[in-house]
């Protein structure tokens, strides 16, 4: 991303704050340059402000992230800004067992 790409990525993006109901930030605010388009990304670690700014941003998508690090990510729609908080802030952990057959329907039968 060159410079002054990045400058009107900062303008539109206060616009766009200027535009929505004040939250607050959480963590680190960035902005992001991938391999799609740049895009600015606030971290967040508690759940309550993480809501707060969810519904302050508006329409949005989700996805649930996995891995050692797995996270919730959350896009808005009408801009290119992503929140994001750790899944088990916001999720709880359940392990379970998938187990195959012991016995035959046959060999049920016979026990």
């Amino acid at each position: 991303m060159e410079t002054k790409e990045a400058a009107v990525m900062f303008r539109n993006f206060a616009f766009f704050l200027d535009e929505h109901p004040d939250f607050k930030t959480g963590g680190t605010v960035s902005l992001m340059a991938d391999s799609k388009a740049p895009y600015f990304f606030i971290s967040y670690y508690d759940k309550k402000i993480f809501v707060e700014a969810v519904k302050a941003i508006g329409d949005c998508t989700k996805e649930y992230t996995q891995g050692d690090y797995s996270s919730l990510h959350v896009t808005a729609k009408n801009f290119p800004i992503k929140l994001s908080i750790p899944r088990d802030r916001v999720c709880k952990k359940i392990v379970t067992f998938d187990c195959e057959p012991l016995f035959s329907t046959d060999e049920v039968e016979a026990l």
